[in-house]
């Protein structure tokens, strides 16, 4: 079965992987407007992007926890004004806000 891309799975997919729209024109060889064209809804992808797209997803899928925790370590850097942070610390800061 061949998945149909519009701009909101698009999105989707890009939120779920925490990239920009930058970030995903990068991976996927074509401009930030493209994307920003997809997810307005002003065009839809060109099915050539298809496969990266469902290769993208299932990297998506396949990796959720940690790109969830990669997400979330960013956001406790940055909050933080630490350099790094490992796993442990992780959980302990996330602990504290739960």
């Amino acid at each position: 079965v061949r998945m149909e891309w519009d701009g909101l799975k698009v999105r989707q997919l890009r939120l779920r992987l925490g990239w920009c729209t930058a970030n995903m024109a990068r991976r996927l060889d074509c401009s930030q407007r493209t994307i920003l064209s997809w997810e307005l809804g002003e065009a839809l992808p060109d099915p050539r992007y298809f496969s990266p797209l469902k290769t993208l997803l299932s990297f998506a899928e396949a990796n959720a926890e940690w790109i969830k925790q990669r997400n979330l370590a960013d956001n406790l850097i940055r909050e933080n004004g630490l350099q790094q942070i490992n796993r442990e610390e992780i959980y302990r800061l996330t602990d504290k806000v739960q």
